[in-house]
């Protein structure tokens, strides 16, 4: 079976791993977990990032940032997975959930709709790795002093007007977990944008206390301040992720290459796909057929076939949880994703993949007599 991803492993990672075994830097510090900041620094111009044990608990720290009264409402995509709205859920935001664009983002209009005084912030996540929309949305939510936390887990690497997606946002949050396009098995990172929010994300990191600032300037009293997580990434992890990140642009730049590619060879078909720009980080490919029965006649045929086709998230509106929260919309991400096929794309792929995907496509496409 050709999967929808395979991580890209060499000899940078192993090495790295290696190394941190035998120099025993196996907890929350060392010389790994430098290199990875320095190299964020360096090659993105981050400055104030923290390394997370997944992008999940990078969500938990940013529910922890933005403060909570009783009734404050925050605002979600319906495309999305549960772990972005369940920490804010558990902390005791009333959620609403808005309806997508057709690119599978938050809608920025239905997002205008939801907006009222107990409105404390927008998470938005970048459909794909992409959003058009997303310095529109800062702009408003900004005029309105609400926050926006940027749900980055796909985007990595990619760039929008020559910014990095997941430095928008007040909050910006990256998932390393396996089926992303840089992995370190499970881990994630939280970027702080608004320089109003660091202070306090260094407390809730560290258990709630002034460890760091303690350990920054030793003149700052060592005590427990607010309720916090262990919010950190192990050195280990960060080695794997270190060797990941020595070859992360030119994965990169593999990946376009594949999806222009892809582009190339269903073009003759009415399918959706993703625009390709330069500063995509390419980091899935799908098509959206013209209805959900060709989609699941192609899942169906091309999964027979020995290659892996899915559709994604689903509605979380339609979900048990999703149909007791607040909602703006018409049902468009169920409709989406019904319409969905994600299809393999990772830079060890070979382009003969394509064109094997685009012949089984254009045999059914015969026998059906169009698609």
């Amino acid at each position: 079976m050709i999967m929808l991803h395979v991580p890209n492993i060499g000899k940078q990672e192993i090495e790295a791993v290696n190394d941190c075994i035998k120099k025993n830097e196996l907890g929350c510090r060392g010389n790994y977990v430098d290199k990875c900041y320095s190299w964020f620094r360096e090659n993105l111009n981050i400055e104030r990032i923290l390394l997370t044990a997944s992008g999940s608990q990078a969500l938990e720290i940013a529910s922890l940032v933005v403060d909570c009264e009783e009734g404050s409402e925050i605002i979600f995509s319906t495309y999305s997975f549960p772990s972005t709205i369940n920490p804010f859920v558990i902390r005791g935001f009333v959620p609403v959930l808005v309806e997508i664009n057709r690119q599978g983002n938050i809608d920025l209009n239905r997002i205008k709709e939801a907006v009222n005084k107990k409105t404390k912030a927008v998470v938005i996540t970048n459909y794909a790795g992409w959003n058009e929309e997303i310095s529109e949305i800062i702009e408003f939510c900004h005029a309105r002093n609400i926050l926006v936390v940027e749900d980055n887990a796909q985007g990595f690497l990619s760039e929008f007007k020559n910014k990095p997606m997941g430095t928008f946002g007040d909050i910006g949050i990256l998932s390393f977990e396996t089926t992303k396009t840089l992995t370190c098995g499970e881990g994630g990172a939280i970027i702080i944008n608004n320089v109003d929010l660091w202070e306090r994300t260094l407390m809730i990191a560290n258990n709630g206390t002034t460890r760091q600032r303690h350990k920054m300037n030793p003149q700052i009293e060592y005590t427990w301040k607010t309720a916090g997580v262990n919010g950190c990434m192990s050195a280990l992890n960060a080695a794997f992720l270190f060797g990941q990140l020595q070859h992360a642009q030119a994965d990169k730049k593999q990946r376009l290459k594949l999806a222009k590619k892809y582009v190339e060879v269903l073009s003759e078909y009415d399918f959706i796909m993703p625009k390709i720009h330069d500063g995509w980080n390419a980091s899935m490919f799908y098509i959206l057929t013209p209805n959900p029965k060709r989609s699941e006649q192609l899942k169906k045929l091309l999964n027979e076939q020995g290659i892996q086709a899915l559709a994604h998230y689903g509605s979380l509106r339609n979900a048990v949880m999703g149909k007791n929260m607040k909602y703006l919309g018409s049902n468009e991400a169920e409709h989406f994703d019904q319409r969905m096929i994600r299809l393999p794309l990772y830079a060890g792929m070979d382009e003969d993949v394509i064109d094997r995907i685009g012949n089984i496509i254009r045999e059914a496409c015969d026998l059906s007599q169009g698609l």
